[in-house]
C-alpha cells in the first residue's frame, strides 16, 4: 500500500491526487492488471493441458486397430475374473485378520495400544462414572535414567490410544516434518 504524505498533491488539472477519486482509479487499474495476468495464466494452463492430452493420445490414434477375436474376449474376461477373485480373497482375509485382532484386544480388556512398557496409574473405566481414558506412566527403556524430580510430560490422546493418532505405536517417527 503506498504511503500517504501529509500534504496534498495536485495534478495537472488542479484535482487532488490523494483524494478518493485517485484512490479508486488506482484500485481499478490494479484490478484490471490482475484480471489480465490471471486470464493469461489460465489460457496458458488450458493450452498446456490440451497439448498434453493430444500427446498422450497420439500413440493410440496412430496404432493400427487390430480385430478383436472371441479368443481375446475370453482371455480378457478370464484375466479379469482371476484378478477379481484374488483381490476378493485378499480383502476378506484382511477383514478376518482385523476381526481376530479386535477380538483378542477385547478379550485382553482393551489395554492401551502402546509399543512401550507402561504401568497403569488410573483407569477411568473403573471410576464411579466410567470414561474411555487411562493415565499410564511410560517406563524408560533399559539403560535410560529419568529424573523423577522433574515435571512429567503429559500426552492427551483424544482416541484413548485406539486408532491412528499420537499414541505410542512406534519407537521412532516414520517421517519428519
Amino acid at each position: 500500500m503506498p504511503r500517504v504524505e501529509a500534504g496534498t498533491k495536485r495534478g495537472n488539472n488542479g484535482a487532488n491526487s490523494n483524494g478518493p477519486e485517485a484512490r479508486l482509479t488506482q484500485v481499478a487499474r490494479a484490478q484490471a492488471k490482475f484480471t489480465e495476468v490471471y486470464q493469461e495464466r489460465c489460457t496458458g494452463a488450458v493450452q498446456r493441458y490440451v497439448d498434453a492430452v493430444k500427446a498422450a493420445n497420439e500413440p493410440l490414434l496412430e496404432g493400427a486397430a487390430r480385430p478383436v477375436t472371441p479368443f481375446d474376449f475370453w482371455r480378457d474376461a478370464s484375466d479379469y475374473w482371476l484378478d477379481f477373485t484374488q483381490r476378493s480373497i485378499l480383502y476378506w482375509d484382511t477383514l478376518r485378520q482385523r476381526g481376530n485382532n479386535w477380538i483378542e484386544h477385547e478379550k485382553a480388556g482393551k489395554p492401551p495400544l502402546l509399543d512401550f512398557d507402561w504401568e497403569m496409574i488410573a483407569d477411568a473405566r473403573t471410576f464411579e462414572r466410567p470414561a474411555n481414558y487411562a493415565l499410564v506412566r511410560i517406563l524408560p527403556p533399559e539403560g535410560i535414567k529419568t529424573d523423577a524430580g522433574r515435571r512429567p510430560f503429559v500426552v492427551i490422546d483424544p482416541r484413548a490410544g485406539h486408532g491412528p493418532g499420537i499414541g505410542g505405536f512406534k519407537q521412532e517417527p516414520t517421517s519428519r516434518s
